[in-house]
């Protein structure tokens, strides 16, 4: 079995990210019950966890282990399901 290529990898993580916003939006408007919300909100969390693993077979392993630190440091602190989810939450708190 080949190793995952790092470009697969990120647009996974994108991928995630948004499907992350979409969850927010769905559930802030009502269309979610709240555990559902909930569930999917740790699937995605742990779908990203996966990739940031898969990432240690690349040539850029140490990158994706500090990914991996961010992304648990983002869910656990903020709930943000992705590092880039983090900082777009953070950047609407300081930003407005």
């Amino acid at each position: 079995m080949r190793p995952p290529r790092t470009l697969h990898l990120i647009l996974a993580v994108v991928a995630i990210s948004l499907l992350g916003e979409v969850l927010v939006v769905l559930r802030l408007a009502g269309y979610l019950p709240f555990g559902t919300g909930i569930i999917l909100a740790y699937l995605l969390a742990l779908s990203n966890c996966g990739i940031a693993i898969a990432g240690w077979w690349t040539p850029n392993r140490v990158a994706w282990m500090i990914y991996l630190v961010l992304s648990l440091a983002g869910f656990v602190l903020i709930g943000a399901v992705t590092p880039i989810t983090a900082v777009w939450l953070l950047g609407l708190l300081f930003f407005g």
